[in-house]
């Protein structure tokens, strides 16, 4: 609803195509439903929600006022009458219906209707009601059913003239702006003309009206507004529809039967058309889980409800993002009780449709969990009321010197808002689902970063780069909570609480963020019609040029563990943890200020470095599970490094030793993406954007990509070192790289020391490593490491020698920690007896020197060390044949004395190939089967075909995914002549080609 400004008068619409339809003969009823249909609308009124429904109606038909007041109201007692006597069969109903009927006035009578979407409504509605009573007034009162006619005919001839919104006289002239010539087409023509058109089939044998034109042109005129109509206000991407979606379903309140009726009686159905399925399937991915739909723009929650469809779960998201409609719904699934946000971001069509119902809202966003709204929308009291809560400030976003995005008026009145902004990069993940929005206004530009971690919570990450000059920014979250809503609200520092019965919202941002002031007020919003309530809002103030806001908006259900919320050190950015209630890991997110090229962020053991804009993990006892980062190019833990890339890239990705996958996005021109093998096997790689080649160098996993998509690596980890130990108790091994030659066999000694040395552990020997490897593998390349595990304390003064060189290792060592010594590839002897320093301590938490003695505890006997979970299991006996690239010996000590000795031999396995090939057939010439052999140096794709000699396909002998190594496809000729045949390799970018001979 809107007062139409005048300055629209001199631009008309394009008239689109009539005669779309052709009437068909009267059938009463036949608008909606058919006599046949009855029984079932009988029998659906006795469950809910319909029982509800037709009580209300049921209760209007008994209680009919004597006298009116509004034309409107006629119709709807006259509609309800009508609707109790088809379901109830008492003509007392009947009778009394026609007698309104018969009383109303609309406009040629001297009614009055109020603004044209009311009167089109009230006409959709009569001619619903007449349809009804057809049948019962042509047998019992034939004068009113002509009356009825006349009454709707006078109406349609109104409705085609047009509706006369604005005069301009001019003295000679006068113009008049008529409803159907506006250049702005909304839900007023959808509900005006809808009811026009529904008049035209229910009259559909009527003559028409002198110089306002028969029921076939009603029909024309109707089809032409409410098509047009929809497609002025439909987005064509996405399908959102520009005046909201509370105003879709109020256009819906007269499209719907209009349409419905224009399929059954016509043929023709708008249902097909493909932005009226898009705005529909908008509908559905933007309702809250309760099933209604949100109250953005000028509007309030509603409800979309139809239970002669069965509900049945989307096959897609559930987050989608629909940047044409300008919405991001982040959904943590489809169920009543998910989390849920939508965030905006409109341009377009989606923006200036809307008109004088757009709300300046372009960054803003709303969040439902828990069965509670949490963050909320300003809404829409009423047309009338509308400018307290469209602006700006109301909605979600921030404020740059106290204005956020601009509202539009002209002549007193809203007509626009907000400037263009955009959903960007979107994606989803395991770890999580990710969008941006970027917006501008107040001589700013924004991105607003929103990552949903793991579906529970979500983190939002603001840039404001400036035109160069200082602003006050104002950092604004409408919660649901405080003032008159009905919720608590709380706050200490920069952690704010919103608290309703089934849910609450927690608001963190880090505490050290330069300048940040935070401040609370209270606020108008409003769910429903003329209502007004209001909330605490959260206000979070700084001063700067380029500035940088970090949230973590965490939804907690009532009933479930807090979480935990705290600031951590960082350089070069704002940092936060959260630790999260029933999982051992904790989330560390952070954000590099605006003056800086990369960040270095506390948290784990060794700190997290990385160029990233904005980053996330997941970690626990300094292990990263996951990540996400935008617009990096590294990231690394201490020494660590996860991945590297040529481009800044955006990626979220689920790691362990033996997977690394997840979501990959970079140029579409190409990006080499580095990933450290640390020994590993590369299995397979899989990515649904462009792989364009896969590639090892010094130890590290070399991707040439391009574009975005899902990228899947699989790596092999060596297999468990299977060893013999001899003796009364033994060692425990583990594996890290290790560097050997062709064709060199080693031997090892594991360790030895008696009682009386046992002191100061002087007289261990490890010596004379050596492997034994295959002359066909080529060169084994890593590095090898000895570690020290404590069990009950620390021992200062460990002496040994490493290489016959003296040295000192200053390494912390706490309680039941473990100190890793990387030692270059070589042999390692250490004399009986030689000295070198090796000065160890115990710290404490705060890192005060705490006094230890080592305490050592042998394990052992004849078993095998599984290398991916440490564990030790018996074996009776070794084993050979094992694939094995690493070496590294881990030393449990007894303070007891026990004498170990041991030794050991490893044969690895046979080698991957290092390029593709396509081998000879074997045997050449064959009858009637032969051998195709290839090799994959990784996972591929494959397709062998042969062909005959004219080149003509006869055979597809493969078509799937191989794993790397050497391959063989038997391929049996039986039944094909003699002669010559080629046989075809494709696996991914390789391709060749071959010759053999059939003889029979």
């Amino acid at each position: 609803m809107y007062a139409l400004t005048f300055f629209a008068v001199l631009t008309v619409l394009t008239p689109l195509a009539s005669s779309a339809q052709i009437l068909s003969a009267e059938v009463h009823p036949g608008l909606l439903f058919a006599a046949e249909d009855v029984p079932q609308l009988k029998e659906r009124i006795q469950r809910e929600p319909y029982a509800i429904w037709w009580q209300t109606v049921l209760d209007r038909a008994q209680n009919v006022p004597t006298n009116f007041t509004e034309e409107r109201t006629k119709v709807r007692f006259a509609k309800a009458l009508a609707f109790a006597w088809l379901m109830t069969d008492d003509s007392a109903f009947a009778d009394r219906a026609l007698q309104v009927m018969q009383e109303v006035a609309f406009p040629p009578r001297g009614g009055e209707l109020g603004e044209p979407h009311n009167e089109g409504e009230v006409v959709a509605q009569y001619a619903g009601a007449y349809d009804i009573l057809h049948t019962y007034a042509a047998a019992n009162n034939p004068g009113a059913l002509e009356e009825m006619r006349a009454i709707l005919a006078e109406e349609a001839g109104r409705l085609w003239e047009g509706i006369a919104l604005r005069e301009l006289d001019l003295g000679i002239i006068k113009i008049v702006l008529r409803l159907h010539e506006t250049p702005h087409i909304d839900n007023w023509h959808i509900r005006a003309y809808g009811g026009l058109g529904l008049v035209a089939m229910v009259l559909s044998e009527h003559p028409g009206v002198k110089d306002q034109g028969t029921p076939q042109d009603w029909a024309d005129r109707a089809f032409e507004l409410v098509k047009g109509s929809l497609d002025f206000q439909i987005d064509a991407l996405d399908g959102g529809y520009a005046e909201g979606p509370f105003y879709s379903r109020y256009a819906a309140d007269v499209y719907l039967p209009y349409m419905f009726a224009l399929r059954d009686r016509t043929g023709l159905n708008l249902f097909t058309d493909p932005k009226i399925e898009k705005m529909h399937d908008w509908s559905l991915n933007l309702r809250l889980p309760n099933g209604r739909r949100p109250n953005i723009e000028d509007g309030h929650l509603n409800d979309f409800y139809d239970d002669s469809i069965a509900a049945t779960e989307p096959t897609h998201g559930p987050s989608v993002f629909m940047p044409g409609a300008g919405d991001a719904v982040f959904r943590s699934d489809w169920s009543a009780e998910a989390t849920y946000m939508l965030l905006r971001g409109e341009n377009g069509v989606a923006r200036t449709g809307g008109f004088s119902h757009e709300h300046a809202d372009e960054t803003s966003f709303l969040i439902y969990a828990g069965g509670e709204m949490l963050a909320l929308d300003a809404g829409y009291i009423n047309f009338s009321n509308h400018d307290k809560v469209n602006e700006g400030r109301n909605h979600n976003v921030i404020l740059v010197d106290g204005q956020g995005p601009p509202r539009f008026t002209a002549l007193g009145q809203t007509i626009g808002g907000g400037n263009d902004a955009f959903i960007l990069d979107s994606f989803t993940s395991s770890a999580g689902d990710y969008s941006e929005v970027d917006a501008s206004y107040g001589g700013v530009e924004l991105k607003r970063r929103v990552f949903f971690a793991d579906r529970s919570y979500f983190i939002v990450a603001d840039e404001i780069t400036s035109d160069g000059q200082e602003h006050d920014y104002e950092w604004r979250l409408h919660g649901n909570g405080g003032g008159t809503s009905g919720g608590a609200y709380s706050r200490g520092g920069t952690l704010a609480r919103w608290s309703r019965e089934g849910a609450a919202l927690i608001a963190f941002l880090p505490e050290d963020q330069t300048g940040l002031v935070a401040t609370d007020s209270d606020t108008i919003h409003s769910f429903d019609f003329l209502e007004e309530q209001t909330h605490t809002m959260l206000r979070v103030q700084q001063r700067g040029t380029d500035v940088r806001y970090l949230a973590t908006l965490y939804p907690q259900v009532s009933g479930t563990t807090e979480a935990n919320f705290m600031t951590i050190e960082a350089t070069g950015a704002n940092a936060l943890l959260v630790e999260v209630p029933g999982i051992p890991e904790n989330d560390i997110t952070w954000m590099r200020a605006a003056d800086a090229q990369s960040a270095s962020v506390s948290g784990l053991t060794g700190g997290l470095i990385s160029d990233a804009a904005f980053g996330y993990v997941r970690a626990f006892e300094g292990a990263i599970a996951r990540f996400a980062v935008q617009d990096a190019a590294e990231l690394a833990n201490g020494d660590a490094v996860l991945f590297s890339a040529s481009e800044k890239i955006d990626t979220s990705i689920e790691l362990d030793p033996e997977r690394f996958a997840g979501f990959v996005r970079g140029p579409g021109t190409g990006y080499q993406l580095s990933i450290p093998l640390q020994g590993r096997t590369l299995d397979d790689a899989n990515f649904s954007g462009v792989l364009l080649g896969v590639s090892t160098e010094n130890d590290l996993l070399v991707l040439e990509m391009a574009g975005e998509g899902d990228l899947a690596l699989r790596f092999s980890q060596p297999p468990p070192l299977r060893l013999h130990i001899e003796g009364r108790a033994g060692a425990r091994l583990s594996l890290s790289p290790l560097r050997t030659r062709v064709g060199r066999s080693v031997t090892f000694k594991v360790f030895s020391f008696s009682l009386e040395d046992s002191s100061d552990l002087a007289p261990v020997a490890i010596a004379d490593y050596e492997w034994e490897v295959p002359a066909a593998l080529g060169e084994v390349t890593a590095k090898g490491a000895l570690t020290l595990t404590t069990v009950s304390g620390v021992r200062e003064n460990i002496v040994f020698r490493s290489d016959g060189a003296e040295a000192t290792y200053n390494i912390t060592v706490t309680p039941h920690s473990v100190v890793e010594v990387v030692i270059e590839p070589g042999s390692i002897v250490i004399e009986p007896g030689a000295r070198q320093t090796f000065r160890a301590k115990a710290l404490d938490r705060y890192g005060n020197v705490v006094p230890r003695s080592f305490g050592w505890h042998a394990v052992g006997g004849i078993g095998t060390i599984d290398t991916r979970s440490g564990s030790f299991v018996a074996s009776d006996a070794p084993s050979e044949g094992w694939v094995v690239a690493v070496a590294n010996i881990l030393l449990v000590f007894s303070d007891t004395g026990t004498s170990v000795e041991g030794t050991g031999k490893v044969v690895v396995g046979a080698p991957r190939p290092e390029k593709y090939a396509l081998r000879p057939n074997i045997p050449n010439p064959f009858n009637p089967s032969t051998l195709i052999r290839f090799d994959l140096p990784i996972a591929s794709q494959v397709q062998l075909t042969i062909y005959n000699a004219l080149g003509q396909e006869i055979e597809r002998l493969v078509e799937g995914s191989f794993a790397p190594g050497a391959h063989e496809v038997e391929w049996d000729a039986a039944g094909h002549r003699s002669g010559i045949y080629f046989y075809e390799l494709k696996a991914d970018p390789y391709r060749a080609r071959q010759k053999m001979m059939l003889l029979r």
